[in-house]
């Protein structure tokens, strides 16, 4: 004998009214409420609503089955936070992934692959070849092969970096992409479950540093002074073509640290010069000191260095241009020597 705003809340009760108009024209109705109990815990019912029809009564009868779905609402809002939460990381890391049925050929994208195709999800189907065709003709072969041969040869999975077209602009995308295989209990290969990245702005930064040190080989190729890029620990990351004339291949520097040819007695006057340079971060002083030879003689040098940045004003590399000035040093030690026995004579 209760009344809807005996049982619910006065905003539930006043919607649970207005559905009454609903019901008298004989139609079920099916509503979700959140509902607070006494204990501050919420609860969700999934209620069905229905007028019952008794022939020859006066009275209005409407019937109510309600289901406590709580559990399975906030399971559906869990699943949609992690899917919303998934979409929003592969946005961020121009992220996609896929599913291969390799039985059916079925092929599942994610929003993101999409994306980075430049592709409408409600326009286009993909399936395998459709992927092929937006791969760059360069690469189609041996995206094609690098998939193929993974199953033929039964490989648990396969990466490759490859270009592709994208079909709404037509720009080159770098992609890099990975594949793995699933198998059922026979060890048959069923699925591929794939992920694919746009590195573009990653491989045009790697395009531009080679295109700066070929400038940089070039330059130091056709001058005497010797030219060397190095990490900020002092290690070679290139080497000119000048370095010959100490012995040396410029390969066999690459890797190696500068410090391991300055002469023992200067290592710790360099390393002070070196370290208060990068901690200053001004420009950088003449150094002169001794740098060994391949036959183990030594040299006098004269270095001057360079401080390359990123964008972010940090600073990532080091340039040094050196020349060998071991006659100019004799000489002026031969000249502070005469000068010297001459006051020693006066």
């Amino acid at each position: 004998g209760k009344t809807f705003h005996d049982l619910l809340p006065a905003d539930i009760a006043d919607n649970f009214t207005d559905t009454l108009k609903i019901l008298r024209d004989k139609r079920d109705l099916i509503i979700k409420t959140d509902t607070i109990l006494l204990n501050n815990k919420k609860k969700i019912y999934e209620s069905r609503l229905f007028p019952i029809d008794l022939s020859g009564e006066t009275k209005e009868l409407f019937g109510s089955v309600s289901i406590d779905i709580t559990d399975r609402k906030n399971a559906e809002d869990k699943l949609r936070e992690s899917d919303f939460l998934l979409k929003s990381a592969q946005s961020l890391a121009v992220l996609g992934n896929w599913v291969l049925n390799v039985l059916t050929g079925e092929l599942i994208w994610s929003d993101e692959v999409y994306r980075i195709c430049g592709l409408d999800s409600e326009k286009f189907e993909p399936d395998y070849m459709n992927f092929l065709e937006i791969v760059h003709p360069g690469d189609r072969d041996a995206v094609d092969s690098a998939y193929k041969v993974s199953i033929a040869e039964g490989r648990d999975f396969y990466e490759i970096d490859h270009r592709i077209l994208r079909a709404d602009n037509g720009r080159i995308v770098y992609v890099h992409e990975k594949c793995k295989h699933i198998r059922d209990d026979s060890g048959r290969i069923i699925r591929s479950l794939g992920m694919i990245q746009d590195i573009t702005s990653r491989k045009q930064a790697e395009d531009e540093l080679e295109a700066a040190k070929n400038r940089l080989q070039i330059i130091s190729d056709n001058m005497h002074d010797l030219v060397a890029l190095t990490d900020l620990q002092g290690n070679f990351i290139f080497a000119g073509k000048s370095h010959e004339i100490l012995g040396y291949e410029p390969e066999y520097l690459t890797g190696r640290n500068v410090m391991e040819f300055v002469h023992p007695d200067d290592i710790g006057y360099v390393a002070e010069l070196f370290s208060r340079w990068l901690e200053d971060q001004q420009e950088s002083p003449k150094v002169e000191y001794r740098y060994r030879c391949a036959d183990g003689t030594y040299i006098w040098l004269e270095t001057l260095g360079r401080l390359i940045k990123d964008d972010k004003g940090n600073v990532k590399e080091l340039v040094f241009s050196s020349r060998d000035i071991t006659e100019s040093k004799r000489d002026r030690d031969r000249i502070s020597l005469l000068l010297n026995e001459k006051e020693l004579l006066l």
